[in-house]
């Protein structure tokens, strides 16, 4: 009994493919912070676009001139608020990611990359003019 029971364990674990590829990893050092006037002019009134940290999944935030926020991943859309604080953190609350608390995000750039860092993700996004969603 023993044998069979190896025995089909090596087959299942056989005929499984390997896991997809993870996207974009965390980097390792952040670029130049930006200051809450950056940060604005970056930001507001645009769409970032890129991949979640860690995955391959497409996304895109809508950061509205009124304070309210968009982001589309795959069909699925949330909407929330944001906040720039006076020392330079871009502060998110979403209805449905992050179970609508707050979370606050010191912002830094390179070239063309807005990074978005928390204590529990990194989003690295390119920014473009007007609500692409």
């Amino acid at each position: 009994m023993r044998t069979l029971t190896l025995t089909i364990a090596g087959l299942a674990l056989a005929s499984c493919t390997p896991p997809a590829p993870l996207g974009p990893q965390p980097t390792c050092q952040l670029g130049p912070r930006l200051a809450a006037p950056e940060i604005a002019i970056k930001m507001v009134g645009n769409t970032g676009t890129g991949q979640r940290t860690a995955t391959n999944a497409p996304y895109s935030m809508y950061v509205a001139p009124d304070g309210t926020l968009a982001s589309k991943i795959y069909a699925r859309t949330d909407s929330g608020t944001w906040r720039i604080t006076g020392d330079g953190f871009f502060c998110t609350i979403w209805r449905v990611d992050f179970d609508g608390r707050e979370v606050c995000h010191d912002v830094h750039k390179v070239g063309n990359t807005i990074e978005l860092h928390s204590t529990t993700a990194l989003q690295e996004l390119v920014f473009a003019p007007g609500n692409r969603l």
